[in-house]
């Protein structure tokens, strides 16, 4: 059996290669390489992407209609990452721009929301900025690990004088640490 020797064009890259005869009549013969054939499967982010915009709801929010994660983010497989990326991020880099590494925070903090015009960009200490300023997330008397509560924590802000921070201490059950960062408010910031 010779050379494969019908002149054919890659659909996917556009290189000159040579296919065998029974292939070109069977449909086949259309890529140079098996690397050029998945690709052409492959479907495009965007494309994906745009198949899974859901709704607007009235208050603006575009909701993603693919799946989510556990927190309610929508999701979707990324191929030049090899993983699942959170689809606001692609929406703000399809819409608006690249990243850079930073992170996509929510104006309207709902999660399955994709708008571009309800995202914008932060750094990890902006995003916790936002999460604490939006009571969101675990702290205070929320936590599982909090041996205080609220009323508690106003309780040594009033009783405190200087001193006073062990005997607080030992009547709350917290080290004299915990006293001192909430009588001077860099714990406990949410309480007044």
């Amino acid at each position: 059996m010779g050379k494969p020797n019908v002149p054919r064009i890659c659909e996917t890259c556009g290189a000159g290669f040579f296919a065998w005869p029974y292939e070109v009549r069977g449909g086949q013969g259309r890529f140079c390489s098996n690397r050029c054939r998945w690709q052409s499967l492959v479907v495009p982010i965007e494309d994906r992407f745009f198949d899974k915009v859901g709704r607007k709801t009235e208050s603006g929010c575009i909701l993603w209609a693919g799946g989510t994660d556990k927190d309610g983010y929508g999701m979707i497989w990324s191929l030049v990452e090899n993983q699942n990326v959170r689809a606001s991020h692609v929406s703000y880099e399809l819409m608006v721009g690249p990243v850079g590494g930073l992170h996509i925070l929510h104006r309207c903090d709902n999660p399955p929301c994709i708008n571009p015009v309800h995202l914008f960009l932060g750094t990890e200490a902006d995003n916790a900025a936002d999460r604490e300023k939006k009571r969101r997330g675990i702290f205070g008397e929320t936590h599982h690990k909090a041996k205080l509560t609220e009323a508690n924590v106003r309780e040594i802000r009033a009783d405190y004088a200087p001193g006073r921070g062990g005997i607080l201490a030992r009547r709350f059950g917290v080290a004299v640490n915990t006293i001192h960062g909430i009588v001077n408010h860099k714990i406990w910031t949410h309480v007044s």
